[in-house]
């Protein structure tokens, strides 16, 4: 990455961390709101309505992230907007099932425990679907330095890809840019990374943390 993208890279960053800290705070508003008398008397028109201003705040974020701080070739792509109307509406719409996810785990077990377990190894245990779905990128088992590995054709620079799954069915997710962007000595380092941490089983652990904290 040149200077100038990782300067886009680390201001994309605080954008996430800001809007991440900003849904944590209205969810928590949310929570003490709902605490109220008669609070949990919301309707689902009600919860509708909240979900669209939702979008349209979370909107904002994403208008942001995805035309200012992008790399001017980016923005200038004739398929870019197409691309990020795509992310944006795939993103939001996670978002929004989640919500529901857990306002009907409410409903019928009077805890949001439910909900917040299913979303989150849903999510967990489809990272590749996930990436396909919000960015377009096309996932496909490959091999790298001799290690099976998930392979992202993703364009994105700053896309430094994942570990998926749990145990033995556990392998890297690696850019597939790097196989031509770094020598072999740098590629074999970086999934001895990513296969150190599953041989450590820190998936499986980063996984309960997650879990018990939430």
């Amino acid at each position: 990455m040149t200077d100038t993208l990782v300067h886009i890279a680390r201001r994309r960053l605080a954008l996430g961390i800001s809007n991440v800290g900003f849904w944590v705070l209205v969810s928590l508003a949310g929570l003490v709101y709902l605490t109220r008398d008669g609070a949990w008397s919301v309707n689902q028109t009600g919860l509708l309505k909240f979900l669209l201003a939702a979008v349209a705040v979370q909107s904002l974020f994403d208008l942001v992230g995805g035309f200012f701080l992008m790399p001017p070739a980016w923005s200038a792509s004739k398929s870019f907007g197409k691309r990020w109307f795509r992310g944006v509406f795939t993103h939001s719409a996670l978002l929004c099932a989640a919500g529901f996810l857990n306002y009907w785990s409410f409903r019928w077990s009077n805890s949001f425990s439910l909900g917040v377990v299913t979303a989150t190894l849903l999510l967990f245990f489809s990272r590749p679907q996930v990436l396909r779905l919000v960015a377009g990128t096309r996932v496909t088992r490959a091999t790298f330095a001799g290690s099976s590995c998930w392979s992202a054709e993703s364009l994105d620079p700053s896309f430094t890809g994942a570990t998926c799954g749990l145990g033995a069915h556990a392998m890297p997710l690696i850019p597939d840019t790097w196989k031509t962007q770094l020598t072999a000595s740098q590629l074999q380092t970086v999934l001895q990374r990513r296969l150190w941490e599953i041989t450590r089983n820190l998936p499986a652990r980063s996984l309960r943390f997650v879990l018990l904290w939430n």
